[in-house]
């Protein structure tokens, strides 16, 4: 009998380990989120000191276009060039924000203008460098509750309020 009851015991504790703790990881919603041009930037941090200068901005900027090699990035290669930098063609910054004229086609200047605006956007504290803090925005409310855990009701199943 005590064998038996260890047996239950073990498989009890054993169920409960196997499921997802509500308040793992996996569980909970994300609280920041991080843009496509995040990871261009990122990648362009050559020191890795875990900030990227304006200075490094620039030499990123030459190294990708150079790599692009092309004069121009067409529809395609632009969306080629988004699978691989910023991880999705969907992620954004999209082919649209980058091509200013409209004419289907972009070029050097618009693709430096844009990724150096967005730079500059996320330079909160305008000290030339865009820190990887700077490069992430905390979600407004990360949980369905407000960002506060979610009243319980007492015992006898009612707040004192309801009766």
């Amino acid at each position: 009998m005590r064998w038996a009851l260890a047996g239950v015991a073990a498989l009890s504790v054993g169920a409960c380990a196997s499921r997802p703790d509500a308040g793992s990881p996996a569980q909970r919603p994300p609280s920041v989120v991080a843009s496509g041009e995040a990871l261009v930037f990122v990648s362009f941090d050559s020191d890795r000191d875990y900030r990227t200068s304006r200075d490094e901005l620039a030499r990123g900027l030459d190294a990708e276009w150079s790599a692009l090699g092309a004069q121009t990035l067409s529809p395609i290669v632009f969306q080629q060039w988004a699978q691989r930098a910023l991880g999705d063609p969907d992620m954004g910054p999209f082919r649209l924000q980058f091509d200013s004229n409209v004419d289907g086609d972009i070029t050097r200047e618009e693709f430096d203008a844009l990724l150096t605006g967005r730079f500059e956007d996320l330079d909160a504290d305008d000290d030339g460098f865009v820190a990887r803090n700077e490069l992430v925005r905390r979600l407004a409310s990360p949980s369905p509750f407000g960002g506060r855990a979610p009243e319980r009701r007492p015992p006898g199943g009612a707040f004192p309020r309801d009766r």
